[in-house]
Order: C-alpha cells, then sequence, then structure tokens
C-alpha cells in the first residue's frame, strides 16, 4: 500500500463506486493515513490503528450517532479463534497484541 499510491486509489474508488468525489477522498484519505503510517504489514491490526482511525473518522465528521466505541466497530472473535487455531496446531501460546 505504502509502495504504489495509485493502485490503491484505484482498488478503493471500485469498492467506493463514487467516480472522480471518491477519487480525491480516497487520494486525501491515503495522504492522511501514509503521513501516519498506520498500515501494518502482516502482522495485524494493532489496537492503535483501530483507535486512531476511529478518532480520524469522528473529526471528520462520518459518524451521526457520536464517535463508537471500538468494541462494537470490530468482530474480534475471528481473530481470536485464528489465534487458538494456529496456537493449537503449532503447539505455541497465542498472544494477543494491544
Amino acid at each position: 500500500m505504502y509502495k504504489n499510491k495509485a493502485a490503491t486509489i484505484n482498488t478503493a474508488v471500485k469498492f467506493l463506486r463514487g467516480g472522480k468525489k471518491a477519487r480525491k477522498g480516497a487520494s486525501k484519505t491515503y495522504d492522511i493515513i501514509t503521513r501516519a503510517r498506520i498500515w501494518t504489514t502482516n502482522v495485524g491490526l494493532p489496537m492503535k490503528v483501530l483507535r486512531y482511525t476511529n478518532d480520524l473518522n469522528a473529526k471528520l465528521g462520518r459518524y451521526k450517532k457520536g464517535k463508537p466505541k471500538i468494541k462494537d466497530m470490530v468482530d474480534f472473535r475471528i481473530g481470536r479463534a485464528a489465534m487458538k487455531a494456529f496456537a493449537k496446531k503449532s503447539g505455541k501460546k497465542a498472544r494477543r497484541k494491544k
């Protein structure tokens, strides 16, 4: 994502279905997120990234009913189940990132 802005924005626009307006918004969002260096590589999504994204969305006025709690935005069960399965198969203890 960091190395190919055009491809990342093209993918975002494809899912946003908004034409030029979506492209402009995706480009601005990409610049903000890239400056903050919040995308991780092969390590999951740290809680600080979730908080940053939630705070950013609140700042940008994306929430009509106030800023939600992280636990109401993300279903952690999938990741926890995967960690448990990995730990069971590998014999290693599953660790949770904070």
